[in-house]
């Protein structure tokens, strides 16, 4: 429609274009405004689009008027790939979009409702959540809120593991992408995490709590910074590969169900490495304290000594005398897989230095000292 003034609208009502190809068709994206345009190319989206809903486009015979434009569409798609810094594959779902562009700057607000989708591997499903788009960046999520998304703030959700996902997200859309992600993992499966992620593992149970933090760049892995934990409650921690050699190695051959069943667990990830500075597993009779580092292959290096009864000793005295006595008496270091961890033991490791350093000891105490020293070891060793 043409007005008097030299102004025009044209409105689209019920639109439906099946299988677009926005990765195959550049006269397409060309047709976008320009902010738009960059947006959808950062994106990097793939696989047959279905675009619904209502557009609206207003311009003017004077060229110093900008053509400005509204929107209010679904997109779905069914098997198709997004990067917002983090990829999305086997996209099945879509979103709803409403927003407006200006001439100079473009906003569009939307709502998420995707059945599923997977990323590195992990399956994601029924995700719902609030999402914002502009031409610098992309927020789902509680972020959304610090650029005026109104209304009540709410977290990105989702089912992954049996459990449920709550998680915030930032893409920027710059010359180099950056993203952000906050995320916390409640009461996931052990049982369908053995099933999927653990070869020969598929009757593990129990419940898996996470919080994680990451941020990095879309030029690779090398650019991957965060912190996570994990807790691990009413677990079969000791059927863990790591924890059935290590209780090997502990001589525990007829194992309590109960023997461990919780973890606790800390990390910092720095590129293509994760950084334990907490691996704790508690047991009745004999606790777990380790470090160590693991790398996206899952081949690792730990070290663990162990504490007499459980870690959460109530009287500091006792605590600290159990602590201090047993780190002596047993280091144990894996070092392989995290499906085929090898093992490595040092029983009495002051006592070993002892020994090295026993040659100061006069020729007639060395006599008497050293045979004695040396069955006890071999003894501990046998065990």
């Amino acid at each position: 429609m043409k007005y008097v003034d030299g102004t025009w609208r044209f409105q689209l009502d019920r639109i439906a274009a099946d299988r677009i190809r926005l990765d195959r068709d550049p006269q397409l994206v060309s047709a976008l405004p320009d902010k738009l345009r960059r947006a959808v190319v950062k994106l990097k989206p793939t696989g047959p689009i279905h675009l619904g809903g209502q557009l609206e486009f207003t311009g003017s015979a004077h060229r110093q008027r900008a053509t400005t434009s509204r929107w209010d569409i679904t997109l779905d798609t069914y098997g198709g790939s997004l990067d917002c810094g983090v990829k999305l594959d086997h996209l099945q779902g879509g979103v709803r979009l409403t927003g407006g562009f200006d001439g100079q700057t473009f906003r569009s607000q939307g709502e998420l409702k995707i059945d599923s989708a997977s990323c590195k591997g992990f399956y994601f499903t029924d995700i719902r959540g609030p999402m914002l788009l502009n031409g610098t960046e992309v927020i789902l999520g509680h972020w959304g809120r610090r650029n005026g998304n109104q209304g009540q703030a709410r977290h990105l959700s989702a089912k992954f593991l049996g459990g449920s996902v709550v998680a915030d997200v930032w893409a920027g859309l710059g010359t180099t992408p950056k993203f952000a992600l906050r995320a916390g993992l409640s009461d996931a499966n052990l049982k369908t995490v053995s099933q999927e992620h653990i070869p020969g593992k598929t009757a593990m149970k129990g419940k898996i709590h996470a919080q994680l933090q990451l941020s990095g760049t879309g030029r690779g892995i090398n650019s991957l910074a965060g912190r996570g934990e994990i807790a691990l409650r009413e677990a079969d921690v000791y059927e863990l590969p790591v924890m059935v050699a290590l209780l090997k190695i502990l001589s525990v051959r007829q194992v309590d169900p109960t023997a461990f069943t919780q973890g606790d667990i800390s990390f910092d990830i720095k590129a293509n490495h994760l950084y334990f500075d907490k691996l704790d597993f508690q047991g009745d009779a004999i606790s777990l304290h380790g470090k160590g580092e693991m790398d996206l292959d899952q081949h690792i290096k730990l070290k663990f000594y162990t504490t007499i009864g459980p870690g959460q000793f109530q009287i500091p005295l006792v605590k600290n005398l159990l602590g201090q006595a047993s780190q002596q008496i047993m280091v144990i270091r894996v070092d392989g897989s995290l499906s085929k961890p090898k093992l490595t033991q040092e029983v009495f490791p002051n006592l070993n230095r002892a020994l090295n350093q026993i040659g100061d000891t006069p020729k007639r105490g060395r006599e008497t000292l050293v045979p004695k020293l040396e069955t006890i070891r071999r003894s501990l060793e046998r065990r």
